[in-house]
């Protein structure tokens, strides 16, 4: 055994606390000039921070680079040379919760001069969209000398999820693209951010100079996210759902084959050109090929153009149409070859002028059909809206239906559908209160806090089919008892499913039209259409599932459209017996109708069941984007 005493590792382990004060390392080894308490004193005329000694870092082993010392943390660390104290070497970063700023010309504070901050990172002060041409940084003048925030941890306020608010997080809702345009008037948005980070479950290395990375573990809420200071960033979500941002120009390039394969639709907008080259050929193969343009389509080939179709090849131009060739133009056909025109003129030109054949700038009919806006359920409203009945019959079925509870189950359901037929629970509901609900001024305050986080604005004016409340009041209801009516759903229905599931929004609550023959609830402030943007109908099943089982609502309806909603109610003066089916969906017993290979909404005729239906052909269909999403 050794007997030396002042062998390294056999004295004295002699450990310190101080404060980074220089991390300018001429030898660009990652070390730091540290304050070390106890051994230095604070007093710079004493010891100025030049005449510190220079500390090593510990490097972690999966790691060749530094950690992310500056100046102001505070480090613990040790001494290579045991008492001597001449070789301190840091291990790691306390951190801390700093109550006050501190004097830079006192020892144990971040020193830099004003100069140097004016030339050291800092987080972009805002960014400015330029409309097309990416986004200007606005910066800060200077950085801020460290701990720039007081009374809160420095571990990161996304690592805490709290002031949220004041991170990227807020940055990145408020800059999500809205309504980018896609075929035949439609539009998608951009999926807002999933995050919910739950302490101490979120992985953040936060930069400087506002780089972000997460590494979110937190259940319900698992994420991928990596942010760069100029709003470019690429976040995978908790269903899988990737979204790359770039905020300037973007850039990809493939030194040998790529190829793209994309199991739904694939939409590509431009606001300005698409220019596609390929150097040999540009093969496209396609049920049908429709191409639209608002002024003219031009085709050019430096030999041959071919066209053969199985069936018709019908031309028409509303108002010429000319074949030309500085060769020759042959029409030919095995049968009969018509020309016909209200002018056929031959050997001046080809002048066909024929106002009765189709428009092929028109989308076909089917789809014409579900996007009319006479269609009893529009496109949005496929997306969780106002359909006539709430799940998809017309008014002219209310009589018949009499009452969603008293309607017929449904027949067959497609294979691999889930039911829920476990009994009802035996929630009674008394009678709520309403105070503090009073019309004051002859007006209606829509920000009036309904309860914790729902105020009167929620359910009404700021859902995504905005309305206002009436001053006078509607169907036998005062505005005040409204207002009462939408408290208690806010209290009772909305709060308890916001801390089990949050990340829904609200279609629609009250509403001003009477429907489903006069039973809506809407109308009475009473009821509440909910999706989770970006979720699938699956896991929107399965959540209406636990509003069966924990919620005391009135009516439960799990509903079917382009997408799947909850429609749920709360009577606050006593919800129904709880022997009655209060619990049902709507479906087309006579088969969902399809369009393109897609099934498409429900038509007019769709009947309630008793228990909630999960249709296996529809458990993928999701809701886009958009609306306040209650976190």
């Amino acid at each position: 055994m050794l007997q030396e005493s002042n062998y390294m590792g056999y004295d004295g382990f002699v450990w310190w606390v101080g404060v980074v004060e220089d991390r300018f390392d001429p030898l660009k080894l990652g070390r730091c000039r540290v304050r070390i308490a106890g051994a230095h004193t604070a007093d710079k005329s004493l010891i100025p921070t030049a005449e510190l000694p220079w500390a090593h870092p510990l490097m972690p082993l999966t790691d060749s680079s530094m950690l992310m010392f500056k100046e102001g943390d505070y480090v613990m660390g040790f001494y290579l040379d045991g008492p001597n104290a001449q070789h301190p070497v840091m291990m790691g970063i306390l951190p801390g919760i700093p109550d006050r700023l501190l004097d830079k010309t006192v020892g144990f504070s971040d020193p830099r001069t004003d100069s140097q901050l004016k030339e050291s990172p800092r987080p972009p002060q805002k960014l400015q969209s330029t409309s097309g041409v990416g986004v200007k940084i606005i910066e800060f003048p200077s950085a801020q000398r460290y701990p720039n925030v007081i009374n809160e941890p420095t571990i990161s306020r996304v690592a805490r999820n709290e002031q949220i608010k004041e991170t990227i997080v807020q940055a990145k809702k408020d800059s999500a693209v809205k309504n980018a345009p896609t075929t035949y008037g439609r539009s998608f948005d951009e999926p807002p951010t999933p995050y919910y980070a739950k302490y101490p479950y979120n992985k953040v290395i936060e930069t400087e100079s506002g780089h972000l990375f997460e590494y979110d573990d937190s259940p319900g809420a698992e994420r991928i996210h990596f942010y760069h200071r100029s709003g470019s960033f690429i976040e995978m979500h908790t269903d899988g759902t990737v979204v790359v941002k770039t905020s300037g120009d973007g850039y990809e390039f493939v030194l040998a084959d790529k190829k793209i394969y994309v199991a739904g639709d694939c939409n590509i907008t431009s606001s300005q050109n698409i220019n596609i080259k390929a150097t040999k050929n540009i093969v496209m193969e396609a049920n049908s090929i429709i191409m639209t343009a608002n002024d003219s389509v031009k085709t050019y080939a430096g030999q041959n153009i071919s066209g053969v179709a199985g069936n018709n090849i019908d031309l028409g131009a509303l108002s010429s149409f000319i074949l030309s060739g500085s060769s020759s133009v042959t029409l030919f056909s095995e049968g009969t070859a018509t020309v016909q025109g209200a002018t056929a003129q031959i050997n001046p030109g080809i002048s066909l002028v024929n106002p009765s054949l189709p428009s092929l700038l028109k989308p076909p009919q089917d789809v014409i059909d579900v996007l009319s806006d006479e269609s009893e359920q529009k496109l949005i409203a496929l997306e969780g809206s106002e359909a006539a009945i709430d799940g998809g019959a017309n008014a002219q079925n209310a009589a018949s239906l009499n009452s969603p509870i008293n309607s017929p189950p449904i027949g067959a359901l497609p294979e691999g559908s889930a039911i829920d037929t476990r009994p009802i629970p035996n929630v009674t509901t008394p009678t709520t209160t309403c105070d503090g609900v009073s019309l004051s001024g002859g007006s209606i305050n829509y920000e009036l806090q309904l309860s914790t986080h729902f105020k009167l604005k929620h359910l009404t004016t700021a859902t995504i089919f905005a309305k206002q409340i009436p001053l006078e009041g509607q169907y036998g209801k005062t505005a005040e008892e409204i207002i009462c009516n939408l408290k208690a759903l806010a209290e009772k229905i909305l709060e308890p499913l916001l801390k089990q599931y949050p990340g829904f929004r609200i279609n629609s609550a009250f509403r001003t039209e009477q429907s489903a023959g006069g039973k809506s609830q809407h109308p009475a402030g009473q009821a509440a259409d909910l999706q989770w943007p970006d979720q699938s109908t699956k896991q929107l099943y399965e959540k209406a599932i636990w509003m069966k089982a924990n919620l005391p609502y009135d009516q439960l309806i799990f509903e079917y459209g382009e997408s799947a909603w909850i429609h749920i109610s709360f009577n606050r003066d006593g919800n129904r017996s709880s022997t009655e089916a209060n619990k049902v969906c709507s479906y087309h017993p006579q088969g969902w109708p399809t369009v393109a290979g897609r099934q498409m909404a429900i038509t007019p005729g769709g009947l309630y069941t008793k228990n909630l239906v999960l249709l296996a052909n529809r458990e993928k269909d999701k809701p886009g984007p958009g609306g306040t999403i209650f976190t």
